[in-house]
């Protein structure tokens, strides 16, 4: 079967090429010829290749040679960005990032890409819609194939570095939602929230450091299969990527001011409780207070002792009851001018005042600056 018929477990063929020659752009190209159309003067040849098992890998390792320390590189999934240079290539392994917001995960699609004099070769374990995008605009464009295969490089890594501007937009978004709610004081599942969002910068801050030091190894020509343009356009991109890594540095600390912000909220609320609580014991304390006095007398005269003359003197039960009356009287009065029902009542008021609990808490933003829109004519797209 030709190579270019093979096709991976879900019917996409494993081997799709582009060949740009004469001033225009060929589809198709059969795997025996790669070598030699890369070879033709002011040709470029990219070839994209759907997955990393041995059948997709073995037919670039004929066509090109590459060097099996590439090649184990490339069946192993690479945790980080990377770029190794060869005699004959350079092997550059970059992630595409992207963000599930039901779960707050940050997900991570490896690209491989050879490129050598004349072609690029790009290895797809999982499907990248911006690659596949990418792709069809070369087979319309022929400019952007005859730009070379270090431009045609650069193209893919702008359109990854885009999805990390999106992506830091996202979490703009979610971050903003967050510090609205906080000051609301409405704070179920913010705490949920503050981990996935933090959790989704950590990886994305790890991710895009590394790609950030390959970006600056091209733009320096660290690698002879860098045209003099590309390295520009490879500055260019570094630059982006660096505003991107500093975004996400300040979003983090906006997360860490909202959840200062939260915790204060929690504190304000437990402290409402408390003196709430405060408040209602010392009204039960007051009470309990005025009628310690009462309960006493009253338990004296309850007992059933058979020698208590003054309970069969007439006048004693409404004296009794008068004295009692007076001694309740008596006790608020004492609590009254010693002001400490006017503390309790000042207490009350600040516990339930709606203005210093209720009102919520003022959270500061700082601002975070806009991502700027792809510069579409410099990028080479």
């Amino acid at each position: 079967m030709p190579a270019l018929l093979l096709r991976t477990k879900g019917g996409r063929a494993l081997y799709r090429s582009l060949l740009f020659d004469g001033g225009k752009v060929k589809e198709g190209i059969p795997l025996e010829e790669w070598k030699a159309a890369a070879a033709r003067p002011g040709a470029c040849l990219w070839v994209d290749v759907s997955g990393a098992g041995r059948k997709a890998l073995k037919g670039i390792k004929e066509a090109f040679a590459f060097d099996p320390f590439s090649m184990a590189a490339v069946r192993e999934a690479t945790m980080l960005p990377k770029l190794d240079t060869f005699k004959e290539y350079a092997f550059l392994v970059i992630h595409a990032l992207g963000y599930d917001e039901a779960s707050g995960a940050i997900t991570r699609r490896e690209l491989d890409l050879f490129i050598g004099k004349g072609y690029l070769v790009t290895i797809q374990e999982d499907r990248i819609p911006e690659v596949d995008k990418v792709f069809k605009e070369a087979l319309r464009s022929p400019e952007m194939m005859s730009r070379g295969p270090d431009i045609l490089a650069h193209v893919l890594l702008d359109r990854l570095v885009d999805l990390a501007y999106e992506m830091v937009s996202v979490f703009d978004d979610d971050i903003e939602e967050m510090e609205s709610r906080i000051a609301a004081g409405s704070l179920q599942g913010v705490v949920d929230q503050q981990l996935k969002i933090r959790r989704a910068l950590l990886l994305m801050r790890k991710s895009i450091g590394p790609q950030r030091d390959v970006l600056n190894r091209l733009a320096r020509r660290d690698t002879e299969f860098i045209s003099g343009d590309g390295a520009l356009f490879f500055r260019d991109l570094y630059d982006r990527l660096s505003r991107v890594y500093d975004m996400v540095d300040t979003n983090r600390e906006l997360v860490a001011a909202a959840a200062e912000a939260y915790r204060s909220m929690v504190s304000l609320r437990i402290s409402q409780i408390n003196l709430r609580l405060s408040a209602v014991m010392e009204r039960l304390t007051l009470a309990a207070t005025i009628f310690l006095p009462l309960t006493f007398i009253v338990g004296i005269y309850g007992m059933n002792f058979e020698f208590m003359p003054e309970l069969r003197v007439w006048w004693f039960y409404p004296l009794l009851l008068t004295f009692i009356l007076v001694l309740a009287v008596g006790v608020w009065q004492f609590y009254r001018r010693k002001g400490w029902l006017h503390e309790l009542r000042a207490a009350e008021e600040h516990a339930l005042t709606e203005n210093h609990f209720g009102g919520g808490l003022a959270v500061e933003s700082s601002p975070v600056p806009a991502p700027e829109a792809p510069e579409d004519a410099e990028s080479g797209k």
